[in-house]
């Protein structure tokens, strides 16, 4: 019974996407991001479309694909972003063209430009004055391309890529700041994101979220080992991560942290969780552990107290996690993902999941065509896809988000 409600409830749902999509092909695309995602979308979503509409959305990814690629030749100033810039480019015309056989030269193309592109960006981040979180996390920075860049076996052992690796070792270097020895992530007052960051951490912090935190290093370069990229040190630096994240880890409210300040990372301080905590994808402990869990397996680390801590986490009430929102990176649909990717959610909590984010009345907002974008993150994209994926089991947004 419960399989049969997610096969209708999500084919209805990906039936109203595809108007959606159908709308955005008549229409200028407002920004960059909206364009891959619709490439993207086309890619994952292809085995729904009829033929009128494989025809006509095959024909507008042919047209992005010209504007991406006079972009390249006329040195558009791209952002490397996995989420937003040249590296959703990447990865969307990747998944299109493995899906459908078309555009896999110009999908070659473009990843190797990635690569490039990429390794630019790191020579001018060397020279900045004061680390950001942007320029290595997962969703701006260089943890997210590498990752995805390591996956492809035709860029094997591809310069570029030990280049962008080094960078990220690079950060564990120490600095002498206020009297402690910090290394290079650590992000200064002024370059935190916003103004309460700002006044809550004068010293500055080291972030931990999946998102924008020192978890994503990790996470590539523990990908980059298994892919045969080591160093002499990468083993080693994959092993002070790690300890961060056990020193702080509450086993009681089991809870990372978000930010800790220097003094806190010093002394090895335990997190404690704040009032209004939400177990959201981009700064919950879910994200982090699954994270934390596939880098342990990937390094060849015994897993069981890392398997224990993810499921911990993921098993409680979701009425306990304050989530409000349905998009990926703080809604149920980012949860969802999480669940799928340590196989700890029954059908019917498929269909729980569902309820919540189709019947909430936000679902509805995202619906009205001319007010929807395509985003991965905070759009209705990336929620298609989440619920996509319980239809046909593919990894595409996992593999993104860093939990899988």
């Amino acid at each position: 019974m419960e399989k049969h409600i997610i096969n209708d409830k999500i084919l209805n749902i990906i039936d109203k996407y595809i108007k959606v999509l159908d709308y955005k092909s008549k229409k200028d695309f407002i920004y960059d991001e909206e364009m891959y995602v619709f490439v993207l979308s086309i890619g994952i979503l292809y085995d729904y479309f009829d033929e009128k509409y494989k025809d006509m959305f095959v024909d507008m990814v042919y047209r992005i694909a010209y504007i991406v690629k006079n972009r390249i030749e006329n040195g558009y100033p791209f952002e490397i972003s996995m989420f937003t810039g040249l590296g959703l480019a990447a990865f969307s015309f990747d998944v299109f063209s493995k899906k459908t056989g078309m555009l896999c030269n110009f999908s070659k193309d473009i990843n190797i430009f990635l690569a490039i592109y990429t390794e630019k960006k790191v020579e001018s981040y060397r020279i900045e004055n004061g680390m950001r979180t942007e320029y290595y996390d997962l969703i701006y920075g260089v943890s997210g391309v590498i990752s995805y860049l390591v996956e492809l076996e035709y860029m094997k052992n591809n310069r570029k890529i030990w280049d962008i690796i080094k960078f990220l070792e690079s950060l564990f270097e120490e600095k002498e700041f206020n009297g402690y020895m910090l290394p290079k992530y650590h992000i200064e007052k002024n370059n935190l994101h916003n103004d309460i960051f700002k006044d809550y951490f004068k010293e500055g912090s080291i972030n931990l979220g999946l998102s924008h935190g020192i978890i994503s290093i990790l996470y590539a370069l523990s990908k980059s080992v298994e892919k045969g990229y080591i160093t002499k040190t990468i083993i080693h630096n994959c092993s002070k991560i790690i300890d961060i994240y056990l020193n702080v880890f509450n086993a009681k409210q089991l809870y990372f942290g978000s930010q800790i300040s220097p003094y806190e990372y010093k002394n090895q301080i335990m997190a404690k969780k704040q009032p209004n905590y939400i177990e959201s994808w981009c700064y919950g402990s879910g994200s982090i552990a699954i994270a934390l869990l596939n880098s342990i397996n990937r390094l060849g680390i015994n897993n069981e107290k890392y398997i224990n801590i993810s499921h911990n986490i993921l098993k409680r009430n979701v009425a306990d996690m304050n989530i409000g929102e349905i998009i990926l990176c703080h809604g149920y649909s980012g949860l969802l993902q999480e669940k799928l990717s340590l196989n700890i959610i029954t059908d019917r909590e498929k269909v729980d999941f569902i309820n919540l984010i189709t019947e909430n009345k936000k679902f509805e907002r995202f619906f009205e065509t001319k007010k929807s974008y395509l985003s991965l993150l905070e759009g209705i994209s990336g929620i298609i896809f989440s619920l996509e994926s319980l239809l046909s089991g593919n990894k595409y947004i996992q593999n993104l988000l860093m939990l899988s």
